[in-house]
């Protein structure tokens, strides 16, 4: 009768050789876990950006009813936030105006207005770089851009010059 032959790597199952392979492929493995979770070696997130603001930086005749927003590039609440009325407020307007911050998604925050803006005024929308995305990163430094509301101004003067009553 004919044995069948093992191959050598079974033969070396039960030797002190396939042993001495497992603890060494243990110990790198924990070794690489170790180094990992102790965040030295990790890589640490790209820098947050704002990808967006409503209105734009430096925008000139925006309307008193303007819709204030900032737009992330990563998320920066759960979904436990959005929805939320002034759940982790990350920008602050000057002069103030009367309203609330809300996430509309876990990206986008926008600060709804209760009464218009007051006409021919400069605003400023400072976001702090305080806040932090949910990935732990942050901006660089405070990011901050401004607006200017429409001015009052003439549109028609009547009676038109020249005119006689």
């Amino acid at each position: 009768m004919h044995t069948p032959r093992r191959s050598p790597r079974r033969q070396c199952r039960g030797t002190p050789f396939a042993a001495l392979t497992r603890v060494v492929l243990c110990f790198a493995f924990v070794a690489a876990a170790a180094v990992t979770s102790s965040g030295s070696h990790a890589a640490s997130p790209a820098a947050l950006r704002i990808l967006s603001t409503t209105p734009a930086l430096g925008a000139a005749d925006v309307p008193g009813k303007a819709l204030l927003s900032v737009t992330f590039d990563r998320p920066m609440v759960s979904l436990n936030d959005v929805g939320v009325a002034n759940a982790h407020v990350p920008a602050q307007l000057l002069p103030r105006a009367p309203g609330h911050g809300e996430w509309i998604t876990t990206k986008a925050w926008v600060y709804q207005l209760t009464q218009d803006l007051a006409l021919g005024t400069r605003y400023q929308v400072t976001v702090s770089d305080g806040f932090t995305a949910q990935d732990g990163s942050r901006l660089p430094g405070p990011n901050t851009f401004t607006f200017t509301t429409m001015t009052p101004s003439v549109s028609a003067v009547v009676p038109v010059d020249g005119t006689q009553f």
